[in-house]
Formats: C-alpha cells, structure tokens, sequence
C-alpha cells in the first residue's frame, strides 16, 4: 500500500524531496516529470508553487505511459491527503485513480473504491462514473450489475456520455435489467448525436 509518512510542513521539505527526485530519475525516460519538477525548484532551496494540488495533479498526469516512480507516487499521496483532510473531493478522485492504474507501483481496486466513494458522496461526477466500471467489471471481487446499473444512471442524468453508452451495454446484454436491444439502440443513438469527436477516442 501506499502510505503517507510525512505530511507537508512547508515548502523546504517539499523542496528537499522533489531535489532528490530530480536526482535519481532518468530525465530520458521521464521528460515531463523533470521538467515539470526543474520549473518550481530554485537554486536558493525555494520553490514557487502557488497551488500544491494543482501541481500534483499536473505531476500526476506527467509521462503517463511509463510506471511512476516510487518517489513521485510517494509526494502526490501525501499531497493528496492533505487535501483530502481539507474536503477536496478532487483529490479524492485523484488518489483513487492512483491505486486504481496501479502506475504508483501498488493496485487495489479497494481503496481505489473507498476514495471513489468519497468523492461521489461530494456529488464528484467522474467518481461516480468511475464506480460504475469498479462494480460493472467487478474490479473489488464481484460484478455488480444493480450498483454499476446506479452509478451509471446517476452519471448520464449528468451529462456523461460514457455512462449512457454503459447503459446501453446493460440493456443490450440485459446485465441487472430486462434484454432490451431497442432500448440500447436508443441509447446508443442519443450518445452518438450528442457527441464530439473528442469523445469518440474516450468510449
């Protein structure tokens, strides 16, 4: 498990363990991840972050093909925790992604559900989309049809596209409700006409 043995205190901290980063990994392998560290960090020992879970985030989404190192992983729970200690339920979100791709180096769908569902009781949209796929791909132990089949409604009355493709899934396959091939043909329609061509790579 990941587990934060430090909470931030100040930036000089910060600064000392993102210098070591900056150390140790390869900046050939991982370019966004030591630029994007090199651009706060000064030679005085400061750093010029005027948002620490903004910068997370950002670091987060740094050289998103290769697995995170263990270091980086380390600053963004920590980070992360902060902020949820504060009721951020994007940090939430975040945390969970984390444990859920596993690119920290340690995967477990059930912390990656626990944050999800923090973040859904704070009405964070993508969370409750995210739980859909937890429960629709049984990803804690067991497919869950009916709570996969309410996360996804719950998401497509707010406007999610990928859920309201799920939906159709569920009705074509009759996965917790009534095989109804029209009824996903309908749905499937709806998300076609209100898609972009942005959110065709996305479904």
């Amino acid at each position: 498990m990941l587990a934060s043995r430090w909470i931030f205190r100040d930036l000089k901290e910060l600064y000392i363990r993102l210098k070591h980063i900056l150390d140790i990994i390869d900046e050939n392998r991982y370019i966004q991840t030591a630029f994007l560290i090199d651009t706060v960090m000064f030679d005085d020992d400061e750093l010029i972050i005027d948002d620490l879970f903004e910068f997370a985030s950002d670091l987060h989404g740094c050289d998103e093909t290769e697995e995170m190192i263990k270091e980086v992983a380390d600053v963004l729970v920590d980070i992360y925790l902060d902020e949820i200690a504060k009721g951020n339920a994007d940090a939430m979100l975040n945390l969970g992604a984390l444990y859920y791709s596993g690119r920290g180096g340690v995967q477990d769908y059930h912390l990656a559900c626990k944050y999800y569902e923090m973040a859904a009781n704070l009405n964070c949209l993508q969370a409750i989309e995210n739980l859909g796929y937890v429960y629709y791909y049984g990803r804690t132990g067991e497919v869950d049809y009916k709570k996969a089949y309410h996360y996804f409604v719950k998401s497509a009355l707010c406007g999610s596209l990928q859920s309201l493709y799920k939906l159709g899934d569920m009705y074509r396959n009759g996965y917790y409700v009534d095989q109804d091939e029209h009824l996903a043909g309908q749905l499937y329609c709806q998300c076609y006409e209100k898609m972009s061509s942005d959110d065709v790579a996305s479904i």
